[in-house]
């Protein structure tokens, strides 16, 4: 799976917002929705980086690694990353993982951007 397979990008004034399409659930396609994630918010180094997760029922282990390491090294770097868009099945995922306290989370981009 391509990353333009798992991910939609655009950017505005406020932020770089990344759509999830389909989230991978092999290390190859972690590896790929990762180094899509980063190159997006290279293009934008000094806007905050979103991901919109409202379609996402399921969230693969690969895939929540690949977004643990993103935003470690987006954090790195200086770069906010957020999720939005979480829905009941995602909160209930990053409780059981005890990653909640690991991202920033919010029901839409105007509440993560405030």
């Amino acid at each position: 799976m391509s990353a333009e397979d798992m991910i939609r990008v655009r950017q505005d004034e406020r932020a770089v917002v990344i759509v999830a399409e389909h989230l991978p659930a092999d290390e190859t396609g972690a590896e790929r929705l990762g180094g899509a994630i980063l190159a997006a918010a290279a293009e934008a180094p000094d806007l905050p980086v979103g991901m919109d997760v409202s379609s996402v029922e399921h969230l693969p282990s690969a895939a929540l690694g690949a977004l643990v390491r993103a935003t470690q090294h987006l954090h790195e770097r200086g770069q906010r990353f957020f999720l939005f868009g979480v829905g009941r099945a995602v909160r209930s995922l990053l409780a059981v993982t005890r990653l909640e306290g690991h991202f920033e989370t919010y029901d839409s981009l105007d509440d993560a951007l405030g």
